[in-house]
């Protein structure tokens, strides 16, 4: 895994872990002061599985009444948190292409967040090979979080990513 780019904004290429593994790369940005949360919208509870559709209802914190994603509106977004590390797992598996938030723990407002990530895949990195896709997560930090000096050491460390920060 290589990141790239300068505060506030981050791109981890190359994003590939098993499921723990990715757990635990992500608990590195969460202090005990912090919660991280993901989106649902309500317009997919009517497909969702009823076990799913439970698990998101009782994790629910907050419902907003919109949210915007880069271009598109979203309605009725259910913004939901796990509870432990095995229910982190359960999400990642449930939506291995995911935004989330880090959140201080008496928020409920997105727009006050830590941390913004997200993940995607078929990305390409011109300046090193147009021709190599990979799974990458986007990274916004907010910059009071220090993220190059607290947070990085500690990625880098634990798992061994190249450094190319500009």
């Amino acid at each position: 895994m290589i990141i790239k780019g300068e505060s506030p904004d981050y791109l981890i290429s190359h994003f590939e872990l098993s499921y723990e593994e990715e757990a635990n790369f992500l608990h590195t940005f969460i202090s005990e002061n912090e919660r991280i949360i993901f989106p649902y919208f309500s317009r997919n509870f009517k497909n969702a599985e009823p076990a799913w559709k439970q698990f998101v209802e009782d994790r629910t914190l907050f419902i907003s009444e919109s949210w915007s994603f880069y271009d598109w509106l979203h309605k009725n977004v259910y913004w939901y948190s796990p509870n432990n590390t095995e229910e982190l797992i359960q999400i990642l598996k449930d939506d291995y292409l995911y935004v989330c938030y880090v959140i201080p723990k008496d928020q409920s407002n997105v727009n006050h967040y830590k941390y913004f990530i997200h993940v995607a895949e078929h990305l390409v990195d011109e300046e090193e090979d147009p021709d190599d896709e990979f799974r990458g997560m986007f990274l916004e930090a907010e910059p009071e979080t220090r993220f190059e000096q607290d947070v990085f050491p500690k990625l880098e460390e634990q798992f061994h990513l190249q450094n190319k920060l500009g």
